[in-house]
């Protein structure tokens, strides 16, 4: 599991996901008592150098900061469990937190093509799971810690004259996360429908190609990190914002997204591929799809820190547009970070949050 060392440092596993550019390290491998660990959502990966720049890494390229029961963090809850896999059966597990889903579920809602509704604001329990090879052996070190999440300021659609026919509908919404020393870091999700684009074909070979305006679907639009105190500590504010999922959905389909952040010259980049196969995850009990999408991204900041890694993300466009796993390989790790939600009917927002 990943540790962060100072303040900032991302986007797709959840920005100190990483979040912050100037200060975020990974640690070798999970051990059995974890202190203090970063998960990823969707989108951040972990920076290989220690800087005072004030770039909040994308929360793929980042992991979530997970504060010890001895550094409370009031509204966000933890608890962790720690499995040993010796092959396939496993021994040694602890009894899951997460219940299974009954004999013959299947998902209440399938993906959609377009973007269904709006994200229900709420509190969501995800599922933090790191999975580190034991060198030399057969062997699996798995760690899962649970932590809530907000989904809150979902904003009224808002609507545009598309030249190509139709309205462009357009709204947002924030992704909030605990952050480093009870702090928190929020991602700011853009969601637009019927976005101006041209798609060709080229004869009978190949994908047909796509392009359009740089929002045309679900993009990353900022990335703010506070402290305790509620100071803003870092950010990141991509321009154009930088596509994560286009829409609507028009698999397979590859695209190139990426944004510069003109006050601090950071930037971030995503190379991914929508393969239009679905990816089923177990949300505590519930079984949710989502469309899958795989890539790799790239972080670059102000003081010439880098991160980079392999993702894998699920877009549940049925339930507005809200990332349902993500997992992050950094680059040159055999480490991977998975992060999966935990439930689809959210808690209501404490009031302080």
């Amino acid at each position: 599991m990943a540790e962060r060392s100072s303040l900032l440092r991302p986007f797709l596993t959840l920005v100190t996901l990483g979040l912050v550019a100037s200060a975020c390290a990974h640690a070798s491998g999970p051990g059995v008592a974890i202190q203090k660990a970063e998960s990823n959502i969707p989108f951040g990966l972990p920076s290989t150098t220690t800087t005072t720049s004030p770039a909040a890494v994308p929360p793929s390229l980042s992991g979530v900061n997970l504060i010890s029961a001895t550094q409370p963090l009031p509204a966000f809850s933890y608890e962790t469990t720690t499995t040993f896999n010796y092959g396939a059966p496993s021994y040694g597990s602890e009894a899951p937190t997460c219940p299974q889903p009954p004999y013959g579920a299947s998902p209440q809602k399938a993906v959609t093509i377009s973007v269904q509704g709006q994200p229900k604001p709420g509190a969501y329990r995800w599922q933090i799971v790191t999975r580190q090879p034991v060198a030399g052996t057969n062997q699996t070190l798995t760690s899962t810690h649970y932590v809530t999440y907000y989904i809150k300021n979902v904003s009224k659609v808002t609507q545009s004259p598309n030249p190509q026919g139709g309205e462009i509908s357009t709204f947002t919404y924030d992704q909030v996360s605990p952050g480093p020393q009870g702090g928190t870091v929020t991602t700011t999700y853009q969601v637009t429908e019927n976005a101006i684009q041209v798609s060709g074909s080229a004869g009978n070979f190949g994908q047909a190609q796509h392009a359009g305006a740089p929002d045309r679907g679900i993009t990353l639009n900022s990335v703010v990190e506070r402290d305790s105190a509620g100071r803003t500590v870092g950010s990141f504010n991509p321009s154009p914002p930088v596509l994560l999922f286009p829409l609507d959905v028009q698999a397979p389909e590859s695209f190139q997204a990426a944004g510069v952040d003109p006050s601090t010259g950071a930037s971030f980049s995503n190379s991914a591929t929508v393969s239009g196969s679905v990816k089923r995850e177990n949300a505590c009990g519930q079984l949710v799809d989502g469309w899958d999408v795989t890539g790799t991204q790239a972080f670059s900041g102000t003081g010439g820190e880098k991160s980079s890694g392999t993702v894998e993300y699920a877009v549940a466009t049925q339930y507005g547009g809200l990332f349902t796993d993500s997992a992050l390989t950094p680059t040159g790790s055999s480490q991977t970070e998975e992060d999966i939600i935990g439930q689809l009917s959210p808690n209501p927002l404490p009031p302080s949050s």
